[in-house]
């Protein structure tokens, strides 16, 4: 029969090695959340009683509220430049609203940034599709640089996608800090 320290012991194994397996699926989840999953799997105990045994240890609970629209998408999408992140934290709940539908509906999507870049030079509009039309120019002037540059857009075109939406929540910040200074 194994000792109070070796099931602790095994217990604790097990916790970590669930936790690495839900990270490796889904790195959008947070360390604490994906810890407190595993836990919650491998133990069988209800996640209240796990979140309410973590407050008395810590002495106040600092699980993240993931019950705001921002909150799920701040701990969901790490696109969101870090300036970003904080200064939204910040707003009121209905200029956080307003930031996230403008956020939802100009985003580009990897797949379509794809779909794009898979068509051959000329057709491909990768590069209109993620605003930056001075770079499809010589992109379709060139035909892909000989196809060289198309076969290249193609491993950057998630990247690319990624970059595009850094740029588009700055700029989107910009404006509401502009619209927020004008009050």
């Amino acid at each position: 029969m194994k000792t109070l320290d070796q099931q602790l012991e095994d217990l604790r194994e097990a916790v970590l090695a669930r936790h690495q397996e839900l990270m490796a699926r889904s790195e959008a989840q947070s360390d604490l959340k994906a810890s407190i999953d595993a836990l919650e799997e491998v133990t069988q105990v209800p996640r209240t009683e796990i979140e309410a045994l973590a407050a008395r240890i810590f002495g106040r609970c600092n699980l993240p509220e993931h019950n705001s629209p921002l909150e799920q998408m701040l701990g969901g999408e790490a696109f969101f430049p870090p300036e970003v992140r904080e200064a939204l934290r910040q707003l009121p709940a209905a200029d956080q609203e307003e930031f996230l539908v403008l956020y939802r509906l100009n985003a580009k999507g990897r797949g379509l940034a794809f779909f794009f870049a898979l068509l051959p030079p000329p057709l491909s509009a990768h590069y209109l599709y993620l605003g930056r039309w001075w770079l499809q120019i010589p992109y379709s002037l060139t035909l892909g640089g000989c196809f060289l540059w198309w076969l290249v857009d193609l491993f950057r075109v998630s990247s690319m996608t990624y970059q595009a939406n850094r740029q588009l929540a700055r700029r989107l910040w910009r404006q509401l800090d502009r619209k927020a200074h004008s009050k």
